[in-house]
């Protein structure tokens, strides 16, 4: 009897040493994903996104932002990536941040909404096959004008108008590029001079360099042009309509679109926390919710369902109407960045 009470002793002992050695193992949660780095434009994304994702994953995210694709690729490139996950830059900077290795590809057995994506939207030269992006919404580039008749990339270069102009230098240039050249990447230095020369002729007519303001100079009721991103008409559409000669207009023949895409850091520590997050995103109600909070167009067109947005006739208008577009240009660095510096100094000192 004393044998067998010995027994269940030692029997006792060895069990409660083995469950305290494993029990915060067995009912401790797992905390090898602590946080996801999300980098991305600011308001881009309304807060209750990234509240939603934390509810469902229990994954904590750190939400930080930038103001330009140049801070974007300057605090990947000095970081190598680390500390960002998950990206959103626009179509230009993809070749530039997958040169300098700072893209992972996309593996898109982990992705379950491609076959809902814009084709429109897909498949173009600065990421062919979308190997290191997808899409995520987009704008298209028109003119906001007070004329009677439809402006064209002519008219923002030679007529003796009221210019408004975009404060981005590579959006100027590229413009000034197309205008003069067609859309040539390639430049001589000759060329080079004579963009120069260009933006500098068109500086005497421009009465202010900005992508968000245009609508401020419609009360002069002068000839007025600018050129402006389709999300800030749609953003200020209610000031520019007390205007009553105000029109938001493509250009005749090539329009330039901007998308801004989705991608993921090389260095990202936890893709499968980053490949939630973006399942999420893409999902029509939430996606929804992006573009009412800024009024670029979806990459999942039938998420407008529900949108306020929708209720939009100027906004489904021109949705519509690209659909048919066949010329569409994308911005590019056709300089170096020391070339495009040195460009806009010359131009606007």
């Amino acid at each position: 009897m004393q044998k067998l009470l010995r027994s269940l002793f030692v029997i006792c002992i060895g069990c409660c040493c083995f469950l305290s050695a494993y029990m915060p193992l067995l009912f401790h949660r797992p905390t090898s994903i602590k946080t996801l780095n999300i980098f991305t434009w600011g308001d881009f994304f309304p807060e209750e996104i990234f509240q939603k994702f934390t509810q469902i994953h229990h994954i904590k995210l750190n939400v930080t932002y930038y103001a330009s694709n140049e801070e974007l690729i300057a605090k990947l490139e000095k970081t190598g990536g680390r500390g960002y996950d998950i990206i959103f830059p626009s179509d230009y900077a993809i070749p530039i941040l997958q040169k300098k290795n700072l893209l992972a590809p996309l593996d898109k057995n982990h992705l379950y909404f491609l076959a809902h994506l814009d084709p429109l939207l897909l498949n173009h030269s600065f990421d062919p096959g979308n190997q290191f992006s997808l899409p995520y919404a987009w704008e298209v580039y028109g003119f906001l004008h007070n004329s009677p008749r439809t402006p064209s990339w002519k008219n923002l270069f030679e007529d003796q108008l009221f210019i408004v102009m975009v404060e981005d230098p590579i959006e100027a240039i590229c413009f000034t590029i197309h205008y003069l050249y067609g859309h040539n990447t390639i430049l001589s230095n000759e060329q080079k001079k004579q963009i120069i020369h260009t933006l500098r002729d068109q500086k005497k007519r421009v009465k202010a360099y900005t992508n968000y303001m245009s609508h401020h100079f419609l009360s002069s009721h002068t000839p007025f042009l600018s050129i402006i991103r389709s999300s800030s008409f749609f953003k200020n559409i209610h000031q520019i309509q007390r205007h009553p000669n105000a029109k938001f207009e493509l250009p005749k023949g090539p329009v330039f679109i901007s998308i801004e895409n989705v991608a993921i850091s090389k260095e990202c520590a936890f893709l499968d926390a980053a490949y939630k997050f973006i399942n999420l995103i893409y999902q029509p109600e939430i996606m929804a919710k992006q573009i009412n909070a800024f009024p670029l167009f979806p990459s999942i067109p039938y998420c407008l369902k529900w949108s306020n947005i929708s209720s939009l006739d100027e906004y489904c208008q021109l949705l519509h109407t690209m659909q048919f577009h066949s010329y569409i240009f994308f911005n590019s660095r056709s300089l170096s960045e020391e070339e495009v510096k040195k460009l806009w100094i010359m131009i606007k000192s």
